[in-house]
């Protein structure tokens, strides 16, 4: 089978993602920033903030989005399929991430 119809045909196996695009870079980019918050904390020994499971800080993302876990992992895996979708929604993700940070100073 030939790599583009092998993708083809992990695509139309997954249903299509719940969660728009856009909004799900905006998801992607709340969760990098939560994990580098965590990870920040961490090092600087906050063990308050480190004693919240990940979970936690997941589960506040997909309510300030108004989306269920569920939605969050359809519309990933559905990204995942291939390469070319991820790495397109993560040069979105990053740039966000990169203008947020020039923002900042």
């Amino acid at each position: 089978m030939a790599c583009s119809e092998q993708k083809e045909a992990v695509s139309s196996d997954l249903p299509a993602p719940t969660i728009e695009r856009e909004q799900m870079i905006n998801v992607l980019v709340d969760i990098h920033i939560a994990e580098a918050l965590r990870q920040y904390v961490r090092v600087a020994r906050d063990s308050n903030f480190v004693k919240q499971p990940t979970t936690h800080y997941y589960q506040d993302i997909f309510a300030l989005h108004k989306i269920s876990p569920k939605d969050f992992e359809t519309t990933f895996e559905y990204y995942s399929t291939t390469s070319e979708e991820m790495s397109a929604v993560y040069e979105e993700v990053m740039a966000k991430i990169s203008q947020l940070e020039a923002d900042v100073q």
